[in-house]
């Protein structure tokens, strides 16, 4: 995913520090956001107790829960 994002974003400009700049952003989100979610279900399972296998919420993917 971040190869396939980088690539749009230097097709869509072709110097490259702006590409960067600009493809940088919303990288830096998807990878916090994911984090987030990750921690959660760790805390979940490990130390809350309130793990449920049929939470759709805890089902891992890139970009949210799986469906």
């Amino acid at each position: 995913a971040d190869a396939w994002a980088l690539a749009e974003a230097l097709a869509a400009e072709p110097d490259v520090p702006r590409a960067l700049a600009a493809w940088e952003p919303a990288q830096l989100t998807l990878g916090n956001n994911l984090l987030s979610r990750v921690a959660e279900m760790g805390a979940r399972s490990q130390f809350t107790n309130t793990w449920d296998p049929k939470d759709r919420a805890l089902g891992f993917g890139l970009y949210g829960p799986y469906r």
